[in-house]
């Protein structure tokens, strides 16, 4: 009988990712692999009054084709509360023990580059590098980790089934330990791609694709990811996890954050360089994660203009948060008071039209997962069939006028009010 699988003829071309993720081809398989860093438990000391930055990250192997990679932060850490104080957790808490986090890609650009520890895993709900299809990471870490299920996890129906967590529980401010596992993604998969010319031309037809890995055998690309780490009590809860009140009576003790480190260990998801036909493709587009800071002081009507050069736009986010509020702890500012939300391209052409409760029930049926306080969302690369696409993406090379409105109505934000974009998008990349 004769073989099923085609067989390249002699002098025949075989091109290159043509085979790739495909078992039993005669370019032998695509052979995947998730393996360590070379950074494994690197300890950073933490301040409980400065940034510190994470010294001593090595840079990633330059082997490879690599499609994502994975950092897990261990904190420990113990906050006492002083005589006379009061510890205020933040609503961006406990993320916000991170600050900034970049990814450089050598010689292209950022992959990832974020003000904050929130903003980190907000892009992580939007695009895990694992969830069942349609579903975000709900109750990750959890103690015991899983989905809820009448009020045990899957995978603990009975008491005598039960196996130690190794996830740390979830946090409060008498944690003396937490854990989180976040993704520094290096391209994404798509269940239908659209490979499009920087004119908007489409190049091929549609087809699944991972867009796009990096390269790093025999690149000598330095890739290392710089990782900022907040103070532990802050002047406000958008700069740090927790705050203390003022020393004010002569039996006051200040609050302290002592013993605060965080061990830092990366992974990576990847491919064995080997044999082109069965490596991924790589297309002119490349992954990223960005965000941009804006003052909307004083404001009720508030149109946020999309960065030009962020390409292909697969979601957008806004978070509001206002460093006065709660006689100057700071918090995030209520959705409630938005009474419109929308995401308009072109000449005032609408996107998406939203109050807060529209916005929020598209969410949920996407993600299954609610997002921070204070913060709007669209995400326009699942469709109503929950597979993941770039056919609705707005092209910012050929679209012109995108960007997120809000209205306030008779509400005005704080002198000090401030908004942070978030955008997940395919960049150009020559």
């Amino acid at each position: 009988m004769a073989s099923k699988t085609s067989t390249p003829s002699q002098g025949q071309t075989v091109a290159p990712g043509q085979y790739f993720d495909i078992p039993g081809t005669p370019a032998g398989s695509t052979q995947w692999q998730e393996t360590f860093e070379s950074t494994i438990g690197l300890s950073v000391a933490m301040s409980q009054t400065a940034q510190v930055t994470a010294n001593g990250i090595q840079a990633f192997k330059q082997t490879d084709v690599v499609t994502d990679w994975m950092a897990k932060l261990v904190f420990a850490g113990t906050y006492t509360q002083g005589t006379g104080q009061t510890l205020t957790a933040s609503a961006y808490a406990p993320f916000n023990a991170v600050g900034p986090v970049q990814l450089q890609i050598q010689n292209q650009y950022s992959s990832v580059k974020v003000e904050s520890g929130i903003d980190w895993y907000i892009f992580n709900l939007i695009r895990p590098q694992r969830a069942p299809r349609n579903a975000g990471e709900i109750n990750l870490g959890a103690n015991p980790s899983g989905f809820p299920v009448g009020g045990t996890a899957t995978g603990y129906y009975a008491a005598a089934l039960a196996q130690a967590n190794q996830f740390a529980a979830a946090w409060t401010t008498s944690s003396t330990s937490w854990e989180a596992l976040l993704r520094l993604p290096a391209g994404q998969w798509f269940d239908s791609y659209f490979d499009l010319a920087p004119t908007g031309e489409l190049m091929t037809a549609p087809h699944s694709a991972l867009v796009s890995p990096q390269y790093m055998a025999g690149t000598t690309r330095q890739i290392i990811p710089s990782i900022v780490f907040n103070q532990g009590i802050g002047p406000t809860t958008d700069v740090a996890p927790v705050y203390t009140t003022a020393l004010t009576a002569s039996g006051d003790t200040a609050s302290t954050f002592t013993a605060a480190t965080c061990a830092l260990t990366f992974r990576r998801q990847a491919i064995y360089a080997g044999n082109p036909a069965v490596l991924p493709p790589v297309y002119g587009w490349q992954y990223a994660w960005q965000t941009t800071r804006f003052g909307v002081a004083g404001k009720s009507v508030i149109p946020l203009l999309i960065p030009l050069e962020a390409g292909q736009v697969l979601s957008v986010y806004v978070r509001f948060f206002d460093p006065s509020a709660s006689s100057g702890v700071g918090a995030p500012v209520n959705i409630n008071i938005v009474t419109k939300a929308q995401l308009q391209y072109g000449s005032g052409l609408l996107r998406f039209d939203d109050t807060p409760d529209t916005m929020q029930q598209r969410w949920l049926l996407q993600h299954q997962s609610m997002l921070p306080q204070g913060t709007f969302a669209w995400d326009l690369a699942i469709d109503d069939r929950g597979t993941i696409s770039n056919k609705r993406a707005l092209n910012l090379l050929t679209t012109a006028g995108c960007q997120v409105y809000f209205e306030t109505g008779t509400t005005t934000l704080s002198s000090t009010a401030y908004a942070v974009m978030g955008i997940e998008s395919l960049v150009y990349v020559s």
